[in-house]
């Protein structure tokens, strides 16, 4: 039941009952004196009757008896004091005059009302929310000490009216939005990016409507555009805030923003009329402190008011693609909804019907590092300044460094679906760039006081539209080699040429567990080459309830099986995508990991109707050594009669599978693209006697003429793009599970070779003379002189199946094949390394150099490693590259590693640079020894696990 059925009188007795109540105890408090907040006073209720004909405490009045309840006076009294709020002004505000009813966008059917004087927001809030804001005082309390600068809600008080049997539980909040300033758009974003994160056809009929994440994404693809000083600020916020919340296990709150836009005001002559609308009858300084945007980021408050729009309302200054000056209000709201378990199963169930990772409810680690990705990487942009020289400002004073706790982290983009592919900055010339970081003025010039912004895309190693007259040092590298850069030298031409093997496997495991051993299917005991990169396609990973609960937390069984044969062989994970049975996982060598960029993983549903993800395909393309790869794991359509829906099934995830990548936004622009998963292809025409006889003798050649897939390769355009290795191994599906017999229950199914893998080099543009100079035309160009001065060829080396595994009724398909390209870049970004002996007994030293420029960012990090790590998660500590930089120079930058995190026993170890816009690593140290502790060893301290760190506690060494 929704709160506004609680209370069946009209609107003004409830309001007026509040305001009655809100006097009496606020008044009756102010006589009480000052004193410290105890740990009991989060816990006090204080409650008074208001009888109709009054008492000797209360008035008289017309609106009913009823009571009012007062939740932890002293401790809202306390908070009220911090935000410099004093007790007349507080009264003054909510009770003098009529409240304003404000209209409800959302789904809880809240009732909400504004102060006339626009300080504050009134909220009614259902029973749960009440009694976990309760509980979440003292930890509320702990915050706002360390930090009253925040974008979380400030609380001003609590209290509830009773009458007539029913109780209406009030919060009184600060305001985000002031009413004197008009927003011409308001969004409600969690970072969720499922269908129904966007504003309905009924909210877009109202005059101010509330749109959502998909919305924003729609709207305004480019982002809001913020200074360097600026966009840091808020991004730090949001991460602490985050942090804040998901130690307290909250989820599902939202970023709620308001926009104003400077430039159209003026034009539609509004904003003159706007600002006359501010409430005068109390002076500035007797509002609320930290109440508006700019002083929650911490920002300089004294330069809020630019020359053009000398704003006084704490409006962040931004700018959207358009070049127009805009006020952004931010704050963090419906902060109220932990993680219960009647949460944990709505989210699960709908982790059924959607894509997990998109669905708004989630654990709270999850949500929190999806709602600042979100947040940081595609609502609020950084206009970035690119000088010809490095430079950086000395920080003075002491150094915070940040701990691995929990499952809290430092911000590892997980590559998530390409709807959601950051594009996280821009680029401005510096000639004509003003001041950003005091008025976010952007490319002023005589001819047009508002030029466009022309957004970038990071690829890779290079930059996607930049404005004219920026050229970045990776733009300049682009197509060379990264040390001489002398293409006239064909020694350095020969020196860039590589030749890689890759190992690819596609098996249905038909909802199995794992075998005890993988070590044949990866041919690890082979005596060729190892391969460098390794690539697991699986299809039917069981995805029922039990296993999905398990796997909220921890990697699926199959992932860890993995991950642990290849781990001790030097091989890291670099990326994985699952969409409920559809698993696919890209493995690589460490000494390749810098030189693996763009990465990013989608998906596409196409069972029931394209509403459910047990039939569709998965993911992965990355740029290797500059050369764009695309991996696509399919389960299609089964059945003997459905060739042409597979057909279709599979050009449909070509076509709607996207990429916010100029040089490859689809998967057919990717200069390599494999194919491969359980495409359900059958054997028609030919008896079951038939089929088994060849099968029997080997004479496979015999049936691939009624292979459904080669049938269709020669009546499809698409499918004969792509190539095949000779089908000279036996069918591999359906058989008996634990044994090598073809089906033999009453069905028979036929055998079939439904398990494939494909390959498709992009084929050469035509002759260029032959050309008209349109866009497409120019594309193919490029994609011409790339292919001539960068040439690449791959040879499949085998194309077989294993029999020995049984626990399926598919056997597992394997290709290798051999791969010899040109590189675009041979050295990394950045090369980093330990400086002098590590250990747990003193703080340690990393220095990095920059070998090329790149777009950096306040959240990259250095992480700790230990040598045979198997994924980038698998970090023993990090620390922030600019809040821990002790020192620097044009050639090296020295941050620090506290001796906290340093493993006691040591061991060996190395060190990985992540770059948050990049989405990698982009720098790997040599391996280095990190000495046991000796100061554990004399003192008689033993190490104990915590928090992933081996720690020392006092004991007997033993």
């Amino acid at each position: 039941m929704s709160p506004f059925s609680f209370f069946s009188c009209n609107q003004s007795a409830l309001k007026s009952a509040l305001q009655l109540g809100i006097t009496h105890t606020v008044g009756s408090l102010s006589h009480k004196p000052e004193r410290d907040v105890l740990l009991q006073d989060f816990e006090v209720v204080e409650t008074i009757s208001f009888p109709t004909r009054g008492s000797n405490m209360t008035p008289a009045h017309d609106y009913g008896d009823f009571k009012f309840k007062t939740y932890a006076p002293t401790a809202f009294r306390y908070f009220r004091d911090l935000f410099g709020i004093r007790p007349d002004d507080y009264m003054y505000s909510l009770c003098n005059e009529p409240l304003i009813e404000l209209p409800n966008s959302g789904a809880s059917g809240s009732l909400f009302y504004r102060t006339s004087d626009d300080d504050y927001i009134i909220k009614t809030v259902q029973h749960k929310e009440a009694e976990f804001l309760q509980k979440l005082l003292p930890g509320y309390y702990m915050n706002l000490h360390q930090n009253k600068c925040t974008l979380l809600p400030k609380f001003y008080g609590l209290y509830s009216v009773q009458a007539a049997g029913k109780k209406i539980r009030i919060v009184v909040m600060n305001n985000l939005l002031p009413s004197a300033v008009r927003m011409h758009l308001k969004f409600d974003l969690k970072g969720s990016t499922y269908n129904g994160r966007q504003a309905s056809a009924k909210e877009r009929g109202k005059d101010f409507p509330t749109y959502k994440d998909l919305d924003f994404l729609q709207d305004m693809p480019d982002g809001l555009l913020l200074g360097e000083n600026k966009y840091n600020a808020v991004c730090k916020t949001i991460q602490r805030d985050c942090l804040v919340l998901q130690s307290f296990s909250i989820m599902d709150y939202s970023l709620l923003v308001g926009i104003h836009n400077v430039d159209q005001a003026y034009m539609d002559q509004q904003s003159a009329v706007a600002m006359q609308g501010m409430d005068q009858r109390r002076p500035q300084s007797q509002r609320s402190l930290y109440r508006t945007a700019m002083e929650a980021i911490q920002a300089d408050t004294a330069s809020v008011g630019s020359q053009d729009t000398e704003d006084k309302t704490g409006g962040i200054p931004a700018r959207n693609s358009k070049g127009e000056r805009l006020l952004v209000y931010i704050g963090i709201i419906d902060i109220l909804q932990s993680y219960r378990f009647e949460k944990q199963l709505l989210h699960l169930w709908k982790s059924l019907i959607h894509n997990g990772e998109t669905v708004s409810i989630h654990r709270p680690d999850f949500y929190a590092e999806r709602f600042r990705k979100f947040m940081c990487n595609t609502v609020f942009r950084k206009i970035l300044h690119i000088k010809t020289s490095r430079s950086r400002k000395h920080k003075a004073g002491a150094r915070g460094h940040l701990k691995k706790t929990g499952s809290s982290g430092p911000p590892l983009l997980t590559h998530t679906s390409s709807s959601q592919n950051p594009v996280p900055q821009h680029e401005i010339s510096p000639e004509t760039r003003e001041d950003t970081d005091r008025d976010n003025a952007v490319n002023r010039n005589e001819e047009s006081p508002h030029p466009s912004i022309h957004p970038v895309t990071i690829c890779g190693h290079e930059y996607c539209h930049c404005p004219p007259g920026v050229e970045t040092m990776m733009e300049e590298n682009e197509g060379q080699p990264d040390v001489q850069q002398s293409d006239a030298c064909e020694e350095d031409r020969e020196s860039d040429r590589g030749t890689f093997r890759l190992h690819m496997v596609t098996w249905n495991v038909a909802t199995a567990n794992p075998p005890d051993d993988v070590t044949s299917l990866l041919h690890l005991n082979s005596q060729t080459v190892s391969p460098d990169l390794y690539v697991i396609g699986l299809q039917e990973v069981s995805s029922g309830l039990l296993s999905s609960v398990s796997q909220l937390v921890n990697d699926d069984p199959w992932s860890l099986l993995f991950m642990s044969t290849l781990g001790p062989q030097n091989y890291i994970k670099v990326s994985s995508i699952r969409m409920q049975g559809l698993l696919l996982l890209f493995f690589t060598k460490l000494k390749h990991v810098p030189f693996i960029r763009d990465i990013v993983t989608t998906y596409t549903r196409t069972g029931l109707l394209g509403y459910w993800g047990n039939k569709g395909g998965v993911s992965i393309r990355l740029s290797f050594y500059g050369h764009m790869f695309c991996f696509l794991n399919c389960h299609l359509a089964a059945h003997m009669e459905y060739a042409t829906e597979r057909v279709d099934e599979f050009e449909y995830i070509m076509d709607v599978q996207k990429f916010e990548c100029e040089k490859a936004p689809s998967i057919a622009d990717h200069r390599l693209v494999f194919w491969f998963g359980d495409l359900n292809f059958r054997i028609q025409d030919h008896g079951m006697h038939f089929v088994r006889s060849c099968i029997s003798n080997q004479t496979y050649n015999l049936l691939w003429s009624k292979d459904q897939l080669i049938m269709m390769k020669e009546k499809e355009q698409m499918l004969q793009e792509f190539d095949e290795g000779p089908l000279d191994f036996q069918p591999t599906y359906k058989f008996d599970l634990n044994s090598d017999t073809y089906d033999s229950s009453g069905k028979k199914r036929k055998p079939a070779w439904t398990d494939r893998i494909l390959w498709r080099l992009r084929p050469k543009p035509p002759n260029p003379d032959k050309l008209d100079g349109n866009m497409e035309d120019v594309t193919e160009v490029r994609e011409s002189e790339e292919e001539e001065k960068y040439p690449m060829t791959i040879v499949q080396d085998l194309y077989t199946s294993n029999m020995e595994y049984r626990i399926s009724d598919h056997k597992p398909v394997i290709g290798t094949f051999t791969l010899q390209l040109r590189k675009m870049y041979s050295t990394p970004l950045v090369h980093l390394q330990a400086e002098g002996d590590w250990s747990a007994d003193i703080d340690a030293m990393v220095s990095y150099t920059p070998l090329q420029q790149f777009p950096s960012s306040t959240w990259d990090w250095i992480g700790l490693y230990k040598v045979g790590f198997t994924s980038m998660n698998d970090y023993i500590t990090f620390t922030w590259v600019k809040d821990t930089e002790v020192g620097f120079s044009e050639e090296v930058i020295q941050v620090y590693v506290s001796k906290e995190e340093i493993p006691v026993r040591g061991g060996q170890c190395l060190l990985c640079y992540y770059s948050s816009i990049l989405q990698c690593i982009i720098g790997v140290s040599d391996p280095f020894k990190v000495h046991e502790s000796k100061v554990a060893i004399e003192e008689g301290l033993i190490p104990e696990r915590i928090n992933g760190l081996d720690k020392a506690i006092a004991s007997d060494w033993s």
